[in-house]
Parts: structure tokens; C-alpha cells; sequence
């Protein structure tokens, strides 16, 4: 099978529907995020597609403007945009308020009413203050890995092998466990806890450098303690995007840009 014919169909379809109607066209990064924004977009007058990843969504964008469509955007995570001072890499690309999708749903206040429907014994505040600071050595290596040009591949951590009750995490385990899932990357373990302590990260929020599925990944770990029961990690993904609203959504920049794009290619198309 050929590799390209995923943007391939994604491709021919937005050029057959654009035979059809004069619907916007906007790309997510995967099927469960463009569901995701689907809810806050006019369904008649928004195409929600799936590029399949960021950089499916780049080159998507790239290669329908190179046969000039007209109104056609796509969603990314911001990822370490925000905390190494990146400029967007596209003109009609769109970030997430904050480091993705779901950090951006955990700092806001969408995560009270979630926590509100689990009865957690401590406030929703306390709680998601604790799970930054227990996921942020994880998020500081990622953004300095960046930073730094190494390829890290964080798809196999354990978490159990450094989050601890709390939670808690081992700076030190934690980085052994980058370590240890990076055997082709030639980094010392000091390196990657100079990365954890890397001061050019003090002045930046953390919801800026933490990953929304490293917040997700720990809450399931921790749910027995937390919640009284446990919960699958996509569990709790799928319980905190239902506790995501429309007024949620409106309080983002994601919202205001896309807004303001939609100013742009009106009133033939339309995004809201």
C-alpha cells in the first residue's frame, strides 16, 4: 500500500467537496481532536478533517494552497512553540491555547466541573498544581530535547517507574527512564537532568512546557488514590473533553485567531 494514500483521500476529498459547496476547510492532527473542535465550529459551513499529525497538517496546508483553495486552516498543538519562542510555522495554522489540547482543558475551568463530578478529596486548584509539578521534569526534557536537536522518543515511558504517590515525581528515575527508552541517543544522565534544571525554563508557565497526555498518563496512574476507582488513561481524556465547553472553548486564543481568520475569508466562508 502506498504510503500517501491517507492525504491522498483526505486530499481528493476536500477538492471534491469544494466542488460541491463553499465549506471552510479546517485540519486537525487526528480524528479525536478534529471530533473535538467539531463541537464548536458550524457544521455547515466547516469541514473537520484529519491530517494525522502536526506535520500532516503542514504539509496538507502547504499542498492546498500550492493549487490555490482558498479557506483552508488546520488546528495544531502549540507543543514547545510557546516555550522556546517559536514563531507559528504556518500563516493559517492555529495553536492550542496552551502546550495542547489537553493541558489546555486541565488549566481551565472545565477541569473544577470534572473534578467536581469524581468527588476528588482535594480542590480541583490543589490538584492540578500537584499534577504539574509532577509532570513538568518530563515536559522540561522534552522542550530542552527540542531545544538541544536530540530526537527523543518518549512513546515507551513508564511513568510507574518514577511517578510515585502524591503524585509525586523522582527527577532523578525520571530521567534514568528517558534515558534507558533512548538507548540510540547519545545523552549522559546528567544532561538530562541539567535539561529538568535548565533555568531558561523558570520564567515559563508551565502550562506552556507541560504535555497534556504526560497529565493524563498520571491521573490514571494515581486514579485508585484520587478518584476511589481507576480510570484508563483515554478514560479520563474522553471525561475531561466532555467537561469542555463552548464558553471554555471562546476564552482561548485558538478561538480569537481562528476569529480573526474568519474575518478574513467572510462572508463566503465561515468557521462559526
Amino acid at each position: 500500500m502506498r504510503k500517501d494514500l491517507g492525504p491522498d483521500v483526505l486530499f481528493n476529498t476536500i477538492m471534491m467537496m469544494r466542488m460541491r459547496s463553499c465549506r471552510t476547510v479546517l485540519l486537525a492532527e487526528s480524528s479525536v481532536d478534529a471530533a473535538f473542535y467539531q463541537r464548536f465550529v458550524s457544521g455547515k459551513d466547516c469541514f473537520l478533517g484529519d491530517a494525522v499529525g502536526r506535520l500532516g497538517v503542514l504539509n496538507m496546508l502547504d499542498r492546498l494552497s500550492a493549487c490555490s483553495v482558498p479557506a483552508c486552516g488546520g488546528i495544531i498543538d502549540a507543543d514547545a512553540d510557546y516555550a522556546l519562542g517559536r514563531p507559528k510555522p504556518h500563516q493559517n495554522a492555529y495553536r492550542t491555547h496552551k502546550t495542547d489540547k489537553e493541558t489546555t482543558i486541565v488549566d481551565s475551568p472545565a477541569f473544577v466541573a470534572f473534578c467536581a463530578t469524581l468527588n476528588v478529596s482535594m480542590s480541583a486548584e490543589n490538584l492540578r498544581g500537584i499534577l504539574y509539578a509532577a509532570a513538568l521534569p518530563l515536559g522540561a526534557i522534552r522542550r530542552q530535547g527540542t531545544r538541544e536537536g536530540f530526537a527523543l522518543d518518549f512513546k515507551q515511558i513508564v511513568y510507574s517507574n518514577f511517578i510515585h504517590a502524591g503524585p509525586a515525581c523522582d527527577i532523578n528515575q525520571c530521567c534514568a527512564e528517558v534515558k534507558a527508552r533512548n538507548p540510540h541517543v547519545d545523552i549522559s544522565l546528567e544532561s538530562l537532568i541539567d535539561f529538568v534544571q535548565d533555568t531558561r525554563l523558570r520564567e515559563v508557565p508551565k502550562s506552556h512546557i507541560v504535555q497534556g497526555h504526560d497529565l493524563t498518563a498520571i491521573l490514571s496512574l494515581q486514579s485508585c488514590s484520587l478518584f476511589g476507582r481507576h480510570f484508563s488513561q483515554a478514560a479520563l481524556e474522553t471525561e475531561l473533553s466532555n467537561s469542555y465547553t463552548l464558553a471554555h472553548f471562546l476564552d482561548t486564543t485558538t478561538y480569537g485567531e481562528l476569529s480573526r481568520w474568519e474575518g478574513t475569508i467572510a462572508p463566503r466562508f465561515r468557521v462559526f
